[in-house]
């Protein structure tokens, strides 16, 4: 059943008008910044002289601006305040610093709460599961994840009530570096049985959440009925304070250990009787983590949160368990580039684009960033009035993505080659995703070449995954914050020479030649571990 709050489905009737009285104050209010001045921005009076005048961009054409905002220059790209900076990857490779204005955060902040509480019943508690750190990403810098930002704003404004969570501000709001919050969170989820939503950035830390509780629900449920921690356990000590006041009765303790022991087949509504909602970014790339998760929520309802990038708020669900977005008009100003067209001279306003058909998103948002391209792509499915609803197709250059850490060919092509500063050259590869283990692996299969500046390298494939982790981490800052978190395991590395890895490639890439295959770097199927190990020794066997 489609359903989208009151005021966002007024604003949907008229999003023409709405989209252009968007890009009007947006041109008004930032008229005498640089780069307003650089491109006249009090002149311009219509949307098509904003298109002759302002060339379509990426991040690199913010890169420079971004820095000088970040060493405290003002009206740069923005005259809005600047709330918080936000760091992630881009489409280029290289991380993305993201300006993000209080304005925008303002415009953005009851949305996607009103449509997750509209399919939201009874008045149980909340389990999130991501925790948002209130210190630095990255030392010396204020540079937070942009859910961070997010969370932080809806706490600072009284918008947020952490009451309504598990464990409160204590387990939302992370004040230190952590590794065992999913100790904590498990903990915490299995003391309350009074949970109706459980929630996470990504939909894949929840699938996370519950691969970690089938594995240590014994130690846990042991932990909690004698007051005690794990020792050497790594959370911050408010959380060991919390977690250690818990006086979870016995009968809940029983529940937790007759249900565990049974398998964890649905055991989500087994163990929280109320719960009917699961809120989450997801789309169709992980459907393979979608269809994980089901073995442990059943039929659980699933909503899919919202449509969201690091610069811009796009879109919010309209139906449970379903991946379409009706698109927001209030957060920016959008335009339409059709896929594969020949010119970007002509976009289109979202009431202008048609069913069925491909689109890349254009935005011009209220933080700094003018017809930006933010490299999706969606396909329209509908309308609800002049407002598209759309669903995400793919995002150009992506490569790998297991948890939102969207690794691109630019980023991979980096890490791979850099393995050549080890002595390890690879002339060709094959990398895909793995979850058949829990938190997910990328797995790769790379023909090397052993013999580098006239000397021979032996190397290990354990010793090369721990290359190529440390090389990931370096070009992928989204991989690297990730991994620290848990959230993503060290990849599996096995090493072919030229004829082995032809065998590889025609027991894997079924139907192809060598010529077609060549150029096949990613795998989109989801990779078997077990049997990439068993084609690559029977392989080994026959040399």
């Amino acid at each position: 059943m489609e359903r989208i709050a009151d005021d966002l489905r007024e604003l949907c009737l008229r999003a023409d008008e709405v989209n252009r009285v968007n890009l009007m104050t947006i041109l008004s209010d930032n008229r005498d910044t640089e780069y307003g001045k650089k491109y006249g921005f009090s002149d311009i009076v219509n949307i098509d002289e904003y298109k002759k005048k302002v060339p379509i961009t990426d991040y690199g054409d913010y890169r420079d601006y971004v820095t000088r905002m970040l060493n405290g220059e003002r009206n740069v790209l923005t005259a809005y305040s600047v709330e918080k900076f936000g760091c992630t990857s881009g489409t280029t490779g290289a991380s993305k610093i993201v300006p993000k204005s209080l304005t925008s955060l303002c415009l953005e902040d009851t949305i996607t709460e009103d449509s997750k509480n509209l399919f939201r019943k009874g008045n149980g508690k909340r389990l999130m599961i991501s925790s948002f750190r209130t210190y630095p990403q990255v030392k010396g810098k204020p540079l937070y994840l942009v859910s961070e930002i997010y969370y932080d704003y809806l706490l600072n404004s009284g918008r947020l009530d952490v009451d309504e969570y598990v464990g409160g501000k204590d387990l939302l709001m992370i004040q230190e570096e952590s590794k065992d919050l999913m100790y904590a969170k498990a903990a915490a989820a299995l003391a309350c049985d009074s949970i109706d939503m459980i929630e996470a950035s990504f939909l894949y830390e929840t699938l996370n959440f519950f691969c970690f509780l089938e594995e240590n629900w014994k130690t846990i449920t042991d932990d909690l009925r004698h007051h005690r921690l794990p020792e050497g356990i790594s959370i911050p000590d408010n959380v060991k304070k919390y977690l250690l006041s818990l006086n979870v009765p016995e009968e809940r303790l029983d529940h937790i250990e007759r249900e565990c022991s049974k398998g964890f087949d649905n055991i989500a509504v087994r163990l929280w009787s109320n719960l009917v909602l699961l809120s989450g970014i997801g789309n169709k790339t992980f459907l393979t983590e979608d269809n994980a998760l089901k073995r442990y929520i059943g039929d659980t309802a699933i909503h899919y949160f919202s449509y969201v990038c690091s610069e811009c708020l796009i879109g919010v669900p309209v139906q449970l368990n379903e991946h379409s977005y009706v698109l927001v008009p209030k957060t920016g100003f959008f335009e339409f580039l059709p896929v594969n067209a020949e010119t970007t001279d002509i976009t289109y306003q979202p009431f202008e684009l048609e069913t069925g058909k491909l689109y890349e998103i254009i935005i011009t948002n209220f933080s700094g960033f003018y017809r930006y391209r933010i490299g999706d792509v969606i396909k329209v499915d509908r309308f609800i009035g002049e407002s598209p609803v759309v669903e995400f197709k793919y995002r150009k250059g992506q490569a790998l993505n297991i948890s939102g850490e969207k690794i691109d060919m630019y980023q991979l092509e980096k890490a791979v080659f850099s393995l050549h500063d080890s002595g390890i050259d690879v002339n060709d590869y094959l990398i895909g995703v793995s979850v058949e283990t829990m938190p997910g692996r990328y797995i790769a299969v790379m023909q090397t070449d052993s013999i580098t500046h006239g000397r021979s390298v032996i190397m290990s494939d354990e010793k090369l995954s721990e290359l190529f982790d440390k090389a990931l981490m370096k070009y992928s800052p989204d991989f690297k914050d990730l991994r620290e978190l848990g959230q993503i395991s060290e990849p599996t590395v096995f090493t072919c020479g030229g004829g082995e890895y032809v065998r590889f490639m025609e027991q894997t890439v079924a139907g192809q030649t060598r010529s077609n295959i060549k150029a096949k770097h990613i795998c989109t199927k989801e990779v078997s571990e077990k049997q990439w190990k068993t084609i690559i020794s029977r392989i080994r066997e026959k040399r």
